[in-house]
């Protein structure tokens, strides 16, 4: 953390508890604090203490689409495990979304006559920070994403010669089990005049 966000670590929006910096769904702590104020509209149910039920959704969401968009991934074997890859996913956008959040909450932050308080601009700064950080994840994170699929596009290159052998030969030999199947004249038929009617004499 940098000196900005030390300066800024007691203040009292600082203590709602963002989790900006938490890994996984974060633990609901109460319908009065919610962080997204599903439950204080009544929009979701839970308890103090359970994982925040739209966290949850959303981290499954997440998860989801980042296993259909990469799978091939999955059987890359020089690229590090695909699972820390998915998790790191998920634990990127779901403190990206609290990082705006708190960034969204700190215009809130006025005084009694409608102006803005002294702390707003120290709280956009301090979201702006961990909103950076995680930039630098998300970075980190694509480039293992693209170093797999080099590797898998250069093992595709050096295979293409190979597969469109494989498809001329098969193709090849299925074309002469077609042409095997067709009936076909004799060579008696080839040469021998059709009868057709007798001559009269």
């Amino acid at each position: 953390m940098t000196k900005k966000a030390d300066s800024y670590a007691g203040s009292r929006w600082n203590a709602l508890k963002f989790g900006t910096h938490q890994d996984g769904p974060l633990r609901c702590p109460g319908s009065s604090k919610c962080l997204y104020r599903y439950c204080e509209g009544g929009y979701l149910s839970s308890s103090a203490g359970d994982l925040c039920p739209y966290e949850l959704l959303l981290a499954e969401r997440l998860e989801e689409e980042f296993r259909e968009r990469y799978d091939l991934l999955t059987i890359t074997p020089d690229i590090d495990d695909f699972e820390d890859l998915v998790t790191e996913h998920v634990n990127i956008h779901l403190q990206r979304g609290r990082a705006m959040t708190r960034m969204n909450r700190s215009w809130l932050m006025r005084n009694d006559d409608g102006t803005r308080n002294k702390d707003s601009q120290k709280e956009f700064d301090l979201a702006n920070i961990y909103l950076d950080r995680l930039q630098g994840r998300q970075d980190r994170l694509n480039a293992k994403i693209e170093a797999g699929l080099d590797i898998m596009r250069e093992r595709a290159d050096r295979l293409r010669p190979h597969m469109q052998m494989i498809e001329m030969f098969t193709v090849g030999r299925k074309n002469a089990a077609e042409e095997a199947r067709q009936p076909h004249e004799s060579i008696y038929d080839e040469f021998v005049d059709d009868p057709g009617e007798p001559e009269s004499e």
